[in-house]
């Protein structure tokens, strides 16, 4: 459940940073990136307590969210998974957006072993018949991928964030943005192929200028092995029982030697009617930079 008025309603700063993704595409991995950019090298607490899920309703109403916030004397940094045209309606337009995506298909990999091992609410009342209980009694990430594709329905009728459902609307409203100055894009596949380099440019996009110690600095503390030896202080509050459960593998192309042709046709169709091939390659690579271009406007985007 989310509270999208928070948008409206807060008192941005203007050096707040809003880490915005789509599920399970390194978002926990960029904000601990941010935390060590902002605090030197030295964040030594937890994740969840500090750079909080701003807009999500789970752990804090509106109320409480205003309170910690307003508390912070640090550079504040938040948590969203809401798509940009929802995030940016705040009247303060100096605040920071960094956006991370990943490739379709290791999104919902991933999202099988975060979905298996969090309790999430059965929304549906007739539940052995819906969408979340099937998913949750699918038994493989093959058997999950097939359920997510045979209800793609819901990817046209879901308008702000709510799980895999957002995916592509919150993919898109971002690239929408790319020539905002106060945005910066990435990809999952940057962090890993240049982890040290793309800390850099987060690092000069938030304003800082480090040298090349302070950089190894940090660098040392957003590696997927610190992370996972340090993961009790990493992970979403609800993890904190079992936290190696959610930093599990961090690869890619798990589907790749499962999916049969019909699967790929069936990837194909789906993407393809949101995206162009150029943005296509991008989401499914990350290998070169997003420019601006004409997206494919069938897809409707929450106003």
């Amino acid at each position: 459940m989310n509270n999208n008025e928070i948008w409206r309603e807060m008192q941005m700063k203007d050096d707040d940073v809003f880490i915005s993704s789509t599920i399970k595409s390194g978002t926990t991995w960029l904000q601990q990136i941010v935390s060590q950019i902002i605090f030197e090298g030295e964040f030594k607490g937890n994740l969840s307590d500090t750079s909080i899920w701003i807009d999500n309703l789970r752990e804090y109403n509106g109320e409480m969210v205003n309170e910690i916030i307003s508390k912070q004397n640090h550079r504040r940094f938040f948590k969203t998974h809401s798509p940009a045209n929802i995030v940016l309606k705040n009247k303060n337009k100096n605040a920071k957006y960094i956006f991370i995506t990943r490739d379709f298909r290791d999104v919902v990999w991933s999202f099988y072993n975060h979905f298996n091992n969090l309790e999430y609410e059965i929304e549906n009342s007739d539940e052995n018949n819906s969408v979340e209980y099937k998913l949750k009694n699918s038994g493989s990430a093959y058997n999950f991928w097939k359920i997510v594709i045979n209800n793609k329905y819901l990817f046209y009728e879901i308008k702000e964030y709510k799980k895999i459902w957002s995916y592509f609307n919150t993919v898109k409203s971002w690239l929408e943005e790319i020539n905002n100055e106060n945005v910066l894009i990435l990809h999952f596949n940057q962090l890993k192929k240049d982890l040290r380099g793309n800390i850099v440019k987060i690092s000069e996009f938030l304003g800082y200028n480090y040298d090349e110690e302070l950089i190894n600095k940090i660098y040392e503390k957003c590696t997927f092995e610190w992370m996972k030896r340090n993961c009790k202080r990493c992970v979403p509050a609800q993890f904190t029982n079992e936290p190696t459960n959610f930093i599990n593998k961090g690869t890619n192309k798990r589907w790749e030697n499962i999916f049969d042709n019909n699967d790929i046709i069936e990837y194909k169709i789906l993407i393809n009617e949101f995206f162009d091939e150029e943005t296509i390659n991008w989401i499914e690579n990350g290998d070169f930079n997003i420019k601006k271009k004409m997206l494919k406007s069938n897809f409707y985007i929450y106003e």
